[in-house]
């Protein structure tokens, strides 16, 4: 493996157009590099492929994990896995699946091919409840628009209640609303467990045009609801980077966005960049750390096109996978995991192979310095 790499945040403000720029600064965290593993591609759990893995969340209480796979029903039927991860001090020692079970509609049966599209997964300590993320899909040119949702599930992935969904985040026929694709795809409890935050990976057709390898003024949205009258709290703008690299051919599909957050205390929050480009292999992936505390609440702002007056979260680089050296892929799960040795808090990520054969899954090990 790579020698164990440190990289401190910088206070930095964030650069972004027009005045949405007034950032102040943010308490010093960093992130250190300490392992990494690859699940193999060939791994089975109960006649199911343990692929497509690409949201986690771990329970102390348990010593386990929570992974959702995004399997949407076309191999085998929607589901999530329960895992062990041993560590070794600081090093990935194993990976075990000990139970899958399977996501289930409202109606209390397994979802049928393509009804929904499982991306994030978190567990609510306080309960011994779930909570799951769909993204749902928008396809204008088959006329399919199944809307992203939220659902709280017993571990037996049975529905128990689920979270409104404002109006803004649905699929719509004309361009607004939510893009296909690019809905939920970050989720995470504030450490009381008493607020949901979400997250969407693109931006809404009102807020600005996909992201792409120039700046623009798009910006994503941050939400979220009290968990127990299950109305909303809050909702903040982020801008996130441009497109890292060029894709070949220039025309070719890229992306940047949202792949999954995590809250560190009552306003920051841990965000996590996911860019990719045709032609290039594997993925770049930033971690930020993020901070709405002297941001603007955007709930009544419809476009957050040419709109001066709205101050984004705060936003920091605390790593970038490509300083590793090596090849990484599409990694969209990250929680925290058991404590290091030294004291201090360990961070899990896990990749997202698309069930690809020119893909990995890949877990990586993080310590978190907090000051």
């Amino acid at each position: 493996m790579k020698k164990w790499l440190i990289i401190s945040i910088v206070m930095l403000t964030v650069s972004a157009c027009g005045v949405m720029n007034r950032v102040g600064k943010l308490r010093p965290v960093s992130m250190r590099f300490l392992d990494m593993k690859q699940i193999p591609s060939n791994l089975q759990f109960e006649n199911t492929n343990v692929r497509g893995l690409s949201g986690i969340d771990y329970n102390p209480t348990l010593d386990e994990y929570y992974i959702i796979c995004d399997d949407r029903s076309e191999r085998q039927p929607s589901r999530y896995y329960t895992a062990k991860i041993k560590l070794n001090k600081y090093r990935l020692d194993s990976f075990f699946v000990t139970r899958v079970d399977t996501l289930r509609n409202d109606a209390g049966r397994p979802f049928a091919y393509r009804e929904t599209d499982p991306e994030s997964i978190r567990y609510d300590a306080t309960s011994g409840f779930l909570v799951w993320t769909s993204e749902g899909e928008r396809t204008p040119q088959r006329s399919v628009y199944t809307q992203p949702t939220i659902r709280l599930i017993k571990k037996e992935g049975w529905v128990l209640d689920s979270f409104p969904l404002p109006t803004r985040f649905r699929f719509n026929s004309n361009p607004i609303g939510a893009r296909d694709n690019g809905t939920l795809e970050g989720m995470s409890y504030t450490p009381d467990y008493r607020q949901l935050w979400l997250s969407v990976e693109e931006p809404l057709y009102e807020d600005g045009p996909r992201i792409d390898t120039h700046y623009n003024d798009s910006y994503l949205r941050f939400f979220g609801f009290d968990r127990f009258s299950k109305n909303q709290v809050g909702e903040y703008a982020y801008k996130a980077d441009k497109v890292a690299h060029g894709p070949r051919p220039t025309s070719a599909y890229r992306i940047n966005g949202i792949s999954e957050m995590l809250f560190l205390d009552s306003t920051r929050i841990l965000v996590m960049e996911r860019s990719y480009s045709t032609g290039r292999d594997g993925c770049t992936i930033k971690i930020y750390l993020a901070d709405f505390k002297n941001a603007t609440d955007i709930r009544k702002i419809e476009s957050l096109q040419n709109q001066p007056a709205v101050i984004p979260m705060e936003k920091s680089l605390l790593f970038n996978l490509d300083d590793l050296g090596r090849y990484i892929d599409n990694v969209e799960g990250i929680c925290f995991g058991p404590k290091l040795p030294n004291g201090k808090r360990s961070i899990i990520l896990v990749s997202d192979d698309n069930f690809s054969n020119t893909q990995e899954t890949q877990l990586y090990l993080f310590e978190l310095t907090e000051k």
